[in-house]
């Protein structure tokens, strides 16, 4: 109950807390709250190619013509599956690794490894956001 009440009282705890779940709810009724099915096969005028907001398309129309917030709302539901799929591999991946390891490393050996992990995936994202500037 103290947890609780002290997320309760941490405006950032629930600004996150509302944005999750404004992500989830549209993951979740994406297809029931989209407009067009960006799946479906239409016939594109030259208006239709990348058309700006109007009062049928809210965010406009890409370059094959198809509601822009319809492929908005199917494409968190995807996001969300990708994103829970590849969070629960690497934790299984890592809770079996680091148990069967703690078991036969020393835990200085074990400490290296894991601070040699980390420095690894910090230099992939640093590189990856310099991009060309390197």
């Amino acid at each position: 109950m103290k947890t609780l009440r002290q997320f309760f009282r941490n405006p950032l705890g629930l600004v996150g807390a509302f944005i999750l779940f404004t992500v989830v709810f549209i993951a979740l009724f994406g297809p029931l709250l989209a407009p067009y099915d960006p799946y479906k096969m239409i016939r594109a005028t030259k208006e239709d190619v990348l058309a700006p907001p109007g009062p049928g398309h809210i965010l406009g129309q890409d370059d094959a013509g198809k509601d822009v917030f319809s492929e908005l709302l199917y494409g968190a539901r995807i996001s969300l599956i990708v994103g829970l799929a590849a969070s629960a591999f690497w934790m299984l991946l890592g809770t079996t690794v680091g148990i069967r390891l703690s078991k036969y490393l020393p835990e200085a050996v074990f400490r290296r490894i894991v601070l040699i992990g980390l420095t690894l995936i910090a230099t992939v994202l640093l590189v990856t956001s310099l991009g060309a500037t390197l």
